[in-house]
């Protein structure tokens, strides 16, 4: 039962170690982005922030719902495994 205990953490401890990277990586993008336009194209950062948003913004309904599909995949999926592990 310890050494199970012990994966159960090493695996929990991998997960956010991956979330941390990824969350990192991501505002570091959007900091890159940010930068190159306020520094090379001479964009006002309200501008520049908004232009980060106009993707989201012009989605169809089909994108739309695409990507609110795979990011509830995403969700769920975790949370189904820890309760099929617990079982």
């Amino acid at each position: 039962m310890h050494r199970q205990y012990n994966r159960i953490y090493d695996r929990r401890s991998l997960d956010l170690r991956i979330f941390m990277i990824f969350i990192m990586l991501f505002f570091l993008s959007v900091l890159f982005v940010i930068t190159m336009d306020l520094m090379f194209l001479q964009i006002p950062l309200q501008e520049s922030l908004d232009n980060i948003l106009i993707p989201f913004k012009s989605m169809m309904n089909e994108e739309i719902l695409f990507i609110s599909l795979i990011i509830l995949y995403m969700v769920t999926k975790p949370i189904v495994i820890y309760f099929k592990m617990k079982k």
